[in-house]
């Protein structure tokens, strides 16, 4: 277009032309921008900064939450756990009776007894039949009868109680 076609009272217009015929294309983008009657501004560096250091405190709490176990929900039971003593062993012959006491926090199946004497040889008992089921907190006595044992008497000998979930408990006593 020839500047002598357009409107020539416009002296904002035609100044702009003559600018922008001077200018490279990346120079006449801005003049166009200028010339535009929004005026477009940026946030405030002051803001921008602010902005930033709320999101990083942010983002450290959450992480703190996260790693300290508050937002994975952490079990706050205990597991129940075996936990068995052998209180006494009485002996009368052929029976023996051995009182088991249950210290854990569920019940228990006393499952095998074993005597053994001082060198660990095995002497009698092995698997019961019946298994005995000891409470939490409670005290059982679970006879084994033994036959062709000999107990010498004032030897040291050892009971060992095993519950069927494996956990074992000692007692040793002399014989009388």
């Amino acid at each position: 277009m020839c500047p002598a076609l357009l409107n020539l009272n416009s002296k904002r217009y035609v100044k702009w032309f003559t600018t922008a015929i001077e200018h490279t294309p990346g120079d006449r983008l801005t003049l166009l921008r200028s010339l535009s009657s929004l005026d477009r501004r940026g946030v405030s560096p002051v803001i921008s900064t602010m902005l930033l250091i709320l999101i990083a405190v942010a983002s450290g709490f959450i992480m703190w939450m996260w790693v300290s176990g508050y937002l994975t929900g952490a079990p706050t039971t205990q597991p129940a756990f075996e936990m068995i003593k052998v209180e006494t062993v009485q002996i009368q012959q052929d029976l023996i009776k051995v009182y088991v006491r249950n210290m854990g926090s569920t019940s228990v199946s006393v499952g095998s007894i074993y005597i053994l004497d001082v060198n660990g040889n095995y002497v009698g008992g092995g698997p019961l039949s019946s298994v005995k089921e000891v409470e939490a907190g409670g005290v059982t006595t679970v006879e084994v009868h033994v036959t062709n044992v000999y107990l010498v008497p004032n030897n040291i000998y050892v009971v060992k109680v095993i519950t069927i979930r494996g956990t074992e408990a000692s007692y040793t006593f002399i014989a009388p």
